[in-house]
């Protein structure tokens, strides 16, 4: 099994059409190795090295027909360079009407080629489950390393994972599913056992953070976070959390991860690991709610289970 798995499993539809990688100086080794297992199933393969040849607007991406595909594979800092102003995350750039497949960034060889092989019937599975049994209901999670959370969803939704004639546009490898929680509710305990995400306030890094290899224990009362125990992480949190405003101790969402892959230590990918979950905090306009926060920071816990407390209404 190799790369070409973005066509078979992924991207079905591109398949004898025109492939276009834009890419960076940092990941053209990895560019290049899709490019060759991706080349024998595609009429051409083509590069756009944007370190050498800068990208200026979403029209300079090149002629296309409706069946090609783009395949954008970049490191964080050119994204944050100024890409991430001319192309979308979760949708396909401006004015294309071609497949289009971002992968995460900065990802690794290892990483990227673990997800893509991740059975597309376990993400349909666990989908539909959430989405019928645990959207808008009052939900108890717990985990082995002592979770133990009650809180209240809404409705789930999955970040785009695979092309069709109705999606054109796709995030690999297979990320979340996810839940905006009702601000205000969650009582107990998160025992964080995988990985704490790295603390931003605004554009500013506070701590990179990383793997939890014991517990990162956070207290919930009243949707909001009282407290932080446990792991050695948990003295730079007490300090920075109580620094700032209330709303950015929030619960906010609840999402569970896609793909098969190895832990890494870095949130990106950790939060996307099949049998994980993961809570954030604090600015969730994202997901439609209203609690507008200089952060979003997610904890990733390992081997969550979850029963139906109660019928619950977000409404």
């Amino acid at each position: 099994m190799n790369f070409s798995e973005i066509l078979h499993q992924w991207c079905p539809l591109a398949k004898g059409h025109h492939l276009t990688i834009l890419t960076d100086d940092p990941q053209l080794t990895l560019a290049s190795e899709i490019a060759q297992d991706c080349s024998p199933f595609m009429k051409t393969v083509q590069f756009r090295n944007i370190s050498k040849t800068p990208l200026l607007s979403a029209s300079d991406l090149p002629p296309h027909e409706t069946e090609d595909l783009l395949i954008v594979l970049l490191s964080v800092d050119t994204w944050m360079s100024g890409i991430h102003r001319l192309l979308s995350t979760f949708d396909s750039p401006k004015n294309w009407s071609a497949f289009s497949i971002m992968v995460r960034l900065s990802i690794s060889r290892e990483s990227l080629l673990q997800g893509i092989l991740t059975k597309k019937t376990e993400i349909e599975t666990l989908i539909h489950t959430l989405k019928t049994q645990a959207a808008n209901k009052t939900l108890r999670i717990q985990n082995s390393a002592g979770t133990d959370l009650t809180i209240l969803t809404r409705g789930f939704t999955a970040l785009p994972y695979c092309c069709s004639p109705q999606q054109r546009h796709a995030f690999l490898p297979p990320s979340e599913v996810y839940t905006p929680l009702v601000e205000g509710v969650g009582e107990g305990q998160i025992a964080v056992d995988l990985t704490a995400g790295e603390l931003r306030y605004g554009p500013k890094q506070i701590d990179l953070l990383g793997r939890c290899q014991d517990p990162l224990c956070i207290d919930i009362r009243n949707g909001q976070i009282q407290g932080f125990s446990g792991h050695s992480f948990a003295e730079i949190l007490t300090k920075e959390f109580f620094s700032w405003k209330e709303n950015c101790r929030l619960i906010v969402e609840l999402g569970f991860g896609l793909s098969n892959m190895i832990p890494t230590g870095l949130i990106g990918v950790d939060e996307s690991i099949l049998e994980t979950c993961h809570f954030g905090f604090g600015d969730n306009r994202l997901y439609g709610g209203n609690n507008e926060a200089p952060i979003h920071w997610d904890v990733v816990i390992q081997q969550p289970f979850w029963k139906i407390v109660k019928e619950g209404s977000s409404s």
